[in-house]
């Protein structure tokens, strides 16, 4: 398969100068769809292929940093791309994989993470970003009664239920484990079960980051078993 390894110079523009997003603190966010983030159109009149591959790296870098960004929408969050890679997926789509690290708001720690996603190169957008936060620490498991785990509990229960607004959802969580990202956060992993009135269960995998300082939970994204009924698409 034919892999595109973005230029470092590409890197350094979009992501070591430290793009910085900020989203205004707006209490109607929670009920808008996740946004996606769009990079310039390519310039289709570029006089080289290694122009316009160069614009593609461009496009696809920039998105990139806007769709993690956007992953974070009550927080300032910059990002640093270290390494992307790009294979095809589809005449249109490109898969977008690499590693980079995040900073939130005024704290000194870069994060490191791991990523994966869609590029569009019609539209040149990156759409269903993977987010992977944390070093390879080894995790630690926490007891699914502990005061953590009900938090986390209690989220992701309020997301399935503005998600899945025509039926009611009851959320387990059966086995937890944080592992450290930086020093201020905890990434927490879990694993557990929804139970969807009149259609059974479904396994679900839950992903988030808690900040320790000051107990908020910064991101919390989960994923269901595909054979789930949705009112909508997974949020990613």
């Amino acid at each position: 398969m034919f892999r595109t390894v973005i230029s470092s110079a590409v890197l350094a523009s979009a992501g070591v100068m430290g793009l910085v997003f900020a989203v205004p603190n707006d209490p109607q966010l929670d009920s808008q769809p996740m946004p996606v983030f769009h990079a310039a159109a390519l310039d289709r009149a570029a006089e080289s292929r290694a122009e316009g591959e160069l614009a593609m790296d461009d496009s696809v870098a920039t998105s990139l940093v806007g769709a993690i960004t956007l992953q974070f929408p009550r927080q300032q969050v910059e990002v640093q791309l270290d390494k992307v890679d790009v294979a095809p997926l589809s005449v249109r789509d490109r898969v977008v994989s690499g590693e980079g690290r995040l900073r939130i708001g005024d704290d000194d720690t870069w994060i490191p993470l791991a990523f994966n996603a869609l590029y569009d190169t019609q539209d040149t957008v990156v759409t269903q970003p993977r987010l992977v936060l944390g070093s390879d620490a080894p995790s630690s498991m926490v007891s699914s009664q502990s005061p953590l785990v009900r938090g986390l509990l209690q989220q992701v229960s309020r997301a399935m239920a503005a998600e899945f607004i025509q039926q009611a959802v009851e959320v387990r969580i059966d086995h937890a484990s944080t592992s450290p990202a930086g020093r201020r956060y905890l990434h927490v992993q879990a694993v557990g079960q929804a139970r969807f009135e009149g259609e059974g269960m479904a396994p679900a995998s839950i992903e988030a980051l808690y900040d320790r300082t000051t107990g908020q939970w910064l991101r919390v994204n989960y994923d269901l078993d595909a054979a789930a009924p949705r009112d909508e698409p997974a949020r990613s």
